[in-house]
């Protein structure tokens, strides 16, 4: 009878051990990345064609001359001014939103090329919006 009960405390010992890494604290697995902060906005269109947008003075302006559709691509018309996001950030108290500095371009050839002297203005990266209407 001894015997049945250690095979019975050892079959559910074995059962109960998990396959964690030697000296894992429970609960303790690996952390989740957080995705850093976005670069640009998206806005789709009611074709699907994307454009990624940064704000300046509450108007969108391209960050990408590329509009990018399911079928083919297209490209902003030349010398539409254009934004290129900056790693720096704007500091000031009491802000709901995050101001970025942003140097000003104009698409040319669907590319973004910065003036000669670009200036750094204040812009930010709004959320992405998909239009409903044409």
């Amino acid at each position: 009878m001894a015997f049945l009960w250690i095979f019975a405390f050892a079959f559910v010992a074995a059962a109960a051990k998990e396959t964690a890494p030697p000296g894992a604290v429970e609960g303790c697995g690996e952390t989740p990345t957080t995705p850093g902060p976005k670069q640009f906005g998206v806005v789709t269109d009611v074709n699907s064609c994307k454009k990624k947008i940064l704000m300046m003075k509450g108007r969108p302006y391209p960050a990408s001359c590329t509009v990018v559709c399911p079928r083919r691509n297209y490209t902003i018309r030349d010398w539409k001014p254009c934004l290129e996001l900056t790693a720096d950030r704007i500091l000031e108290e009491r802000q709901d939103e995050t101001v970025y500095k942003c140097k000003v371009g104009a698409c040319v050839r669907g590319q973004c090329r910065l003036l000669p002297f670009p200036s750094t203005v204040p812009c930010k990266v709004p959320d992405d919006v998909r239009l409903r209407q044409e």
